[in-house]
């Protein structure tokens, strides 16, 4: 059941409080949506929303860092060299203010990356060319301890069609628990 909904810095980050009945008592899980600032560096309004993105996302580990927490979205950033078809991040994708950094200094992770180790499936498509996976969902302790999870996210990254090219969405690289 739907207990909140919030959203910051002109809809870059929407937090749901969803309480759910498992096991005969209800438990409290927040996801957090974000969409990451593009090309971060490149100007200083960039960076500025960028760091404010960041802050946003920091404060509401923070005040949730009791709960089960999953943070999705298109953050426009790539975590490991070979999520660049290049082979290697761009100079932006490790920016102090990169919210995958963030992420693994709270001890969350890659969902998709535990689910398929070695695997190198591209995310950003522009023109059906494979190029970046900037579209991520990571997962804290808590949520990887719940019903079903074991430890053990199962993710996929799915892809939609739009008018004019075959592109995956953020929304679609999801965690399936059963509960």
């Amino acid at each position: 059941c739907m207990q909140r909904v919030s959203h910051y810095r002109s809809g870059r980050v929407l937090h749901l409080h969803l309480r759910i009945p498992i096991d005969d008592k209800l438990c409290d899980l927040h996801v957090i949506a974000v969409y990451g600032v593009s090309s971060p560096m490149s100007s200083a309004a960039k960076r500025q929303l960028n760091a404010d993105v960041h802050q946003t996302v920091a404060a509401l580990l923070s005040t949730y860092s009791k709960h089960a927490v999953v943070v999705t979205g298109d953050i426009n950033v790539a975590s490991r060299d070979v999520d660049r078809h290049t082979g290697r991040q761009e100079q932006y994708d490790a920016n102090r203010h990169a919210l995958w950094r963030l992420l693994q200094s709270k001890g969350f992770v890659d969902c998709y990356v535990q689910a398929h180790p070695g695997r190198t499936d591209m995310t950003f498509k522009p023109n059906g060319k494979a190029v970046s996976r900037i579209d991520s969902t990571w997962a804290n302790e808590d949520m990887l301890r719940w019903p079903g999870a074991n430890g053990h996210p199962r993710s996929s990254i799915c892809y939609v069609r739009t008018a004019a090219q075959l592109r995956p969405r953020a929304a679609c690289n999801t965690i399936l628990w059963s509960v």
